[in-house]
């Protein structure tokens, strides 16, 4: 996906939040850590709660799928359902 096309789906989950677009993009690529409270965990664990499955493949790099599914971004799932959902998927993928 395009610079473009990734900013249009983060600003869908930066509703709440002082920060631009190109700030949330900046965390999301990796060349900022965290701004304001907001770091790549947090990004991760709204795009989780947000888009299906098949969106997250998109937009996330394959290389980034361990962290994604990691238990640092998956505990702050919510429901408790879509925990344990990802939680499979980690296991299918990885284990």
């Amino acid at each position: 996906m395009s610079e473009t096309e990734i900013k249009a789906i983060l600003s869908k989950i930066n509703w709440d939040t002082p920060l631009s677009n190109d700030d949330l993009f900046r965390i999301f690529s990796g060349s900022t850590e965290k701004k304001g409270g907001i770091d790549r965990d947090w990004i991760y664990t709204r795009i989780l709660n947000t888009f299906n499955w098949y969106t997250v493949l998109k937009i996330i790099p394959k290389d980034q799928l361990p962290f994604l599914l990691s238990d640092r971004v998956i505990n702050n799932l919510f429901p408790r359902q879509l925990r344990n959902k990802y939680r499979h998927v980690r296991s299918a993928l990885f284990e």
